[in-house]
């Protein structure tokens, strides 16, 4: 998302730039053919102002929506996607896996106890531990994957080109990364984590509904363990 945002800034630009030199440009012929005519002159220069104006105000507009439409989909503490726009990107990846029948895993993930830490250190420990595992994670994934905070705790990674086996293996690198990170302020913490793989006829729902059950075996089995469906 941020290279797209820094590509639409440079397109914007370059815009500004050709819309200001073309004004430049029409200012100076329309000057040179008006010089007689100080009225038609003084109206041709209000028109280019209108013009300029009209064309900075698209600008800007331009910026300010790809700006609102990039904070709309990422979530504020973590700064990785949040659910909406998680779900988004998951309907367009099932899609894709139906039509070339690639593989695609999904881990959910949930941080044990984590309802202890904010109430004995309070919830600004508790933030600073979501974003920092969340830092850790994000480093620990691959670029083709989709990485979301959905609610509180919990968390979904996305995996494109990944079957059963190197999901679960992908969610047990996580766990022991997770589980060596050092806190500030803050204890080491684990997490339990559900491992699904995307089968033929799979809807979205079913298929959270499956990685769901998944982290829920593991949390019920004692937690700190990865669990696949």
């Amino acid at each position: 998302m941020p290279g797209l945002l820094t590509k639409a800034k440079t397109y914007l630009l370059l815009g500004t730039l050709f819309i200001a030199l073309a004004g430049i440009g029409i200012f100076l012929e329309l000057t040179n053919r008006l010089d007689g005519d100080p009225w038609l002159h003084a109206a041709a220069i209000v028109m280019l102002n209108l013009l300029l104006l009209l064309g900075c105000v698209s600008v800007v507009r331009g910026a300010v929506s790809e700006r609102l439409e990039y904070y709309s989909s990422i979530d504020p503490l973590t700064g990785i996607m949040n659910r909406v726009s998680f779900w988004r990107v998951l309907e367009k990846e099932i899609r894709r896996v139906e039509r070339y029948r690639h593989p695609l895993a999904m881990i959910m993930l949930d941080i044990d106890h984590f309802k202890a830490i904010n109430d004995s250190q309070g919830s600004a420990v508790g933030d600073q531990v979501l974003k920092t595992m969340a830092g850790e994670i994000k480093k620990n994934i691959r670029e083709i994957d989709f990485f979301a905070r959905i609610g509180g705790e919990e968390f979904l990674i996305l995996a494109p080109e990944t079957d059963r086996e190197r999901a679960v293996n992908l969610a047990e690198k996580i766990r022991e990364t997770v589980a060596a990170i050092s806190f500030v302020k803050a204890e080491p913490i684990t997490i339990s984590l559900g491992v699904t793989q995307f089968c033929a006829g799979d809807r979205a729902d079913l298929l959270l509904t499956k990685v769901d059950q998944a982290l829920t075996r593991a949390k019920a089995g004692g937690r700190n363990r990865v669990v696949c469906s």
